[in-house]
């Protein structure tokens, strides 16, 4: 049934008139937003809860498989990169030009099936070693500013605890702490795009530099945890 506009201000006036009616109305649309609040609080907190597990589970991952050693040699070969890929440019030019030159001038001898084998390997070394550089930037760009001053000076500029407490007026502490927390989040967020260890390790195969110096960090977590539980 069609309510006239009349039916209406007569419905308001009975209202206005009577504070009891008026207020069991009020306290109907409180409940109502009540109800939607908490339902929304819920919901927000059960999210919270799920993003939480499934970080711990890909926290869990990192540890079992070294990511989190792998994050961390990654972060110190950064600053040395860009030197190997220009010096490894400038190979593949310099050899290019050559049996380019060889075409020319006849040079058969020179032009084999291996040196052309040597430029497409080394242009795939540069391809390998510029994804880890961009993998690399990816991970310090993820980080809150602050976050990343600290990984940068303890990771890639290889600064002691003292001297990064010193630089942000924190104690050595809390530094610590805190570039533990620093690897965990970016081991993270690797395995949320997919840069497993299998991934890292195919990129960076035939690089025995960065092995060596994943190798090197990881005996020295090892011997760590060796002379933990010794003095326990």
């Amino acid at each position: 049934m069609k309510i006239t506009n009349e039916q209406n201000n007569s419905a308001k006036k009975v209202e206005a008139n009577n504070p009891a009616l008026k207020n069991a109305k009020n306290n109907k649309k409180r409940k109502k937003c009540e109800n939607n609040c908490n339902i929304y609080s819920n919901s927000t907190k059960i999210t919270h809860i799920s993003k939480q597990k499934h970080d711990n589970s890909l926290l869990d991952e990192a540890y079992k498989t070294d990511l989190v050693i792998y994050i961390k040699t990654l972060l110190e070969v950064h600053k040395s990169l860009p030197n190997i890929i220009n010096i490894i440019d400038k190979i593949i030019e310099k050899k290019a030009s050559i049996l380019s030159t060889s075409n020319i001038y006849g040079n058969s001898y020179l032009a084999t099936y291996n040196d052309i084998d040597k430029v497409i390997n080394m242009g795939d070394r540069k391809n390998k070693l510029l994804n880890i550089y961009v993998i690399i930037e990816k991970l310090l760009d993820s980080l809150e500013d602050k976050d990343r001053k600290i990984a940068v000076l303890k990771f890639v500029q290889k600064n002691t605890t003292e001297e990064i407490a010193k630089d942000i007026g924190a104690t050595e502490r809390t530094v610590f702490r805190r570039a533990l927390r620093i690897i965990e989040k970016l081991s993270i967020y690797a395995l949320k795009n997919n840069w497993s260890t299998t991934f890292i390790k195919n990129q960076i195969g035939n690089e025995p530099w960065i092995q060596e110096i994943y190798n090197k960090k990881k005996n020295d977590e090892s011997s760590a945890k060796s002379k933990k539980v010794l003095n326990n």
